[in-house]
This record gives structure tokens, C-alpha cells and sequence, in this order.
């Protein structure tokens, strides 16, 4: 998800640096149109629920072109489980 960086690593101009918790993710590989990433977000929810999860607040969206193009790599943590 994103890029795993040294805590020193210095941020470029223009970006932020964002510092998740570990987690337990679960994950959906999105490759259809744009607008359609909510409804394969609420797959990813009935998937969580269907194995008796509990999705958190944190969703992640990554993979795609800086023009929303190519597959987006949908994650929801899913709290309070262990590998």
C-alpha cells in the first residue's frame, strides 16, 4: 500500500506523509470503470461480513495511474483480528 519508507525519510515537495497502525487489511483488486469503485468497496464490506468481520473506518484506495487509470487495489482494515 503505498510506499514503506524509513520514519526519517524526508517527504517531497507536495506530498504528505501518512502513518497508518498495523493492521489487518483485507483487500479487492478493482479493474473496471472509475465510478464503480464504491460499489466494489461494498463487495469488499459484504465479504468482511459474510466471514463474520467487522470492516473499520479506515479505507485505502492505491494502484491506479495518476490519471485514475489501471486497476485500484481496495483495502479496509479490519480491527480487532490477528494473522
Amino acid at each position: 500500500m503505498g510506499v514503506l519508507a524509513d520514519a526519517r525519510t524526508a517527504v517531497p515537495a507536495g506530498m504528505t506523509a501518512v502513518v497508518l497502525p498495523a493492521a489487518r487489511w483485507a483487500r479487492l483488486v478493482h479493474d473496471g470503470p472509475l465510478p464503480e469503485v464504491a460499489e466494489s468497496f461494498g463487495r469488499l464490506h459484504d465479504w468482511c461480513a459474510e466471514r463474520g468481520l467487522t470492516h473499520g473506518d479506515l479505507k485505502l484506495d492505491t494502484g491506479y495511474g495518476s490519471d485514475g487509470a489501471g486497476p485500484h487495489v481496495l483495502h479496509v482494515d479490519v480491527p480487532g483480528t490477528s494473522d
